[in-house]
C-alpha cells in the first residue's frame, strides 16, 4: 500500500482503504469597502456565506501616513499580513466608485483620489490572487440584503446601514471603545466594516 502525488493531489493505491483526498483549502469571497481614510475587508465562506474574518486599516493619521503612496504601501502590507494561506479565493468584490460628486459631501478631487486608490488596490489584489475584481453598486447590494435607507432621517446613510447589519448579524466582530465609567460604545470604523460585509454578502448571493 502507498500513495503517489501529482500536482498537489494525493492519489491512493487501490489497496489502500482510505478515500482520495483533494486540496483542503477553504473557498472564500473577499469584499472590500475602500477609502484612503479607512479600508475594511470582509471574508466569507464561498460555499456557505458564513463569516470568516473582518479586518480594517485606519489611515487617518497624517504623521504615520503622510502621502497617498504611504497608504498604498500600507494596504499592500495589510493584505499580506491578513491573508490566510488556507484560503482559496474565488472572488474579490469591491464597492463601485462614485462617478459624481455630492455637494457638501464630496468633491471632484476626492472622487479622483478615491478612484485612483481603488484601482491600485484592485491591481494589488489581482496580482495576489489572479482574479479581476467584481464591482458592485452599493445601492444594489443594500437592496439585495434587504437594507433600506430612510431619506427623511438625519442619521447618515452609512450609520443606518451599520445599524441594520448589526441587527441582522449580531455575531459579526464589531469594534467598541470603553469610556472611563465603563460604558461600551461602537466606534465609527464599524460603518466601513459593515459596508465591506454588505459587498461580500452581495457577491455571495449573486454567485449562488
Amino acid at each position: 500500500m502507498g500513495s503517489k502525488k501529482w500536482h498537489g493531489v494525493c492519489v491512493l493505491d487501490k489497496q489502500d482503504n482510505r478515500t482520495t483526498t483533494e486540496d483542503t483549502k477553504t473557498p472564500v469571497i473577499i469584499g472590500l469597502d475602500i477609502s484612503t481614510t479607512c479600508t475594511a475587508v470582509c471574508v466569507l465562506d464561498a460555499k456557505t456565506g458564513a463569516h470568516i474574518k473582518t479586518y480594517h486599516a485606519l489611515m487617518n493619521n497624517a504623521t504615520k501616513f503622510p502621502s497617498f503612496w504611504s497608504k498604498v504601501k500600507n494596504m499592500k502590507d495589510v493584505f499580506d499580513a491578513e491573508n490566510d494561506p488556507q484560503w482559496d479565493v474565488k472572488a474579490v468584490a469591491v464597492e463601485e466608485s462614485a462617478k459624481r460628486f455630492t455637494p457638501g459631501f464630496s468633491s471632484a478631487d476626492t472622487i479622483i483620489t478615491l478612484a485612483k486608490f481603488n484601482g491600485i488596490l484592485c491591481y494589488i489584489l489581482l496580482d495576489k490572487y489572479g482574479l479581476e475584481p467584481t464591482y458592485i453598486n452599493v445601492r444594489s447590494a443594500r437592496k439585495k440584503l434587504g437594507i433600506t435607507i430612510d431619506k427623511t432621517s438625519k442619521t447618515p446613510n452609512k450609520k443606518q446601514v451599520m445599524e441594520q447589519v448589526i441587527k441582522n448579524n449580531s455575531t459579526l466582530p464589531w469594534v467598541y471603545k470603553t469610556s472611563k465609567d465603563g460604558v461600551k460604545s461602537l466606534v465609527k470604523i464599524n460603518e466601513d466594516r459593515a459596508d465591506s460585509f454588505v459587498i461580500a454578502k452581495c457577491a455571495f448571493l449573486t454567485k449562488k
